[in-house]
C-alpha cells in the first residue's frame, strides 16, 4: 500500500508485514488476533492465514467462556449481596416485630391486671354498700334516674333495686312539688359549684310513712 494510508503505528514500528483475523463468536466480533514482523516483507504465507484462522474460533470460544463466567461471578456476587441485604432486613423487620410483640403482651397484661384490680374494688365496693343494711345508699344520673338502690335502701322506703334502678327517684319517693323543687335546686348547685352538698328532704316510703 501507499505509505500514506499506513497507520501512525506502523511507520513508527517500521512493520513491514501483518497478518490479523477476527475473534468471531455467534456472529460478534469479541476481539482479534493480531501478528506483524519488521524484518521482512511477505512474511506470512497462506498457510500461516489458516492457521491463524483455525486458532481463531478456539480463542474466540476462550474469551467468550471468559466473558460468560465474568458475568456469571458478577450476577453471583450482586445475588449474594441482595441475599445478604434481604437477610438483614428480614432479621430487622423480625427483632421490630419481636418488639412490637413484646410491648402489645405487657399492654394486655397490665389492662387485664388494672381490670381485675377494678373488679375486685368493685366487688369491695358493692359487698360494703350492701352490707350497710341500715343506712340508705342511693345513685342517680343527672336526670335523677336511679342507678344504685342499696339493702338499707330497700329496707327504709321498702322498695326493692329492680323496682327502683332506671326510674326517676323525683317521681317515685318524693311527696309534693316544693321537695321536687328543692331537690331540682341541689341538682343544680352541685353541678354548677361541683361541691358536695348537705340539705333535708321530705320524703315519702312505699308504705306512705314519710321521711
Amino acid at each position: 500500500e501507499a505509505e500514506c494510508d499506513l497507520s501512525e503505528s506502523i511507520r513508527l514500528l517500521q512493520m513491514k508485514s501483518i497478518m490479523c483475523v477476527p475473534l468471531k463468536a455467534q456472529d460478534r466480533v469479541l476481539g482479534a488476533l493480531y501478528v506483524h514482523s519488521t524484518g521482512v516483507s511477505h512474511a506470512f504465507r497462506k498457510d500461516d492465514l489458516f492457521l491463524f484462522t483455525a486458532l481463531s474460533g478456539p480463542a474466540a470460544l476462550a474469551i467468550e467462556n471468559a466473558l460468560h463466567y465474568a458475568r456469571r461471578k458478577k450476577a453471583e456476587e450482586e445475588l449474594q449481596r441482595a441475599q445478604e441485604e434481604l437477610e438483614r432486613r428480614i432479621q430487622e423487620r423480625t427483632q421490630d416485630l419481636l418488639r412490637t410483640n413484646r410491648l402489645l403482651t405487657q399492654q394486655i397484661q397490665e389492662k387485664r391486671q388494672a381490670e381485675e384490680e377494678l373488679r375486685q374494688t368493685n366487688r369491695f365496693l358493692q359487698s360494703i354498700l350492701d352490707s350497710s343494711a341500715s343506712i340508705s345508699i342511693l345513685s342517680t344520673d343527672l336526670d335523677q334516674n336511679v342507678l344504685f338502690w342499696n339493702k338499707g335502701a330497700e329496707n327504709l322506703f321498702g322498695y326493692k333495686a329492680e323496682e327502683m334502678v332506671g326510674k326517676k327517684k323525683v317521681d317515685v319517693v318524693y311527696p309534693d312539688e316544693e321537695t321536687r323543687r328543692e331537690a331540682d335546686r341541689i341538682r343544680e348547685h352541685l353541678i354548677r359549684e361541683k361541691k358536695e352538698l348537705t340539705a333535708e328532704l321530705r320524703e315519702i316510703t312505699k308504705d306512705g310513712r314519710k321521711l
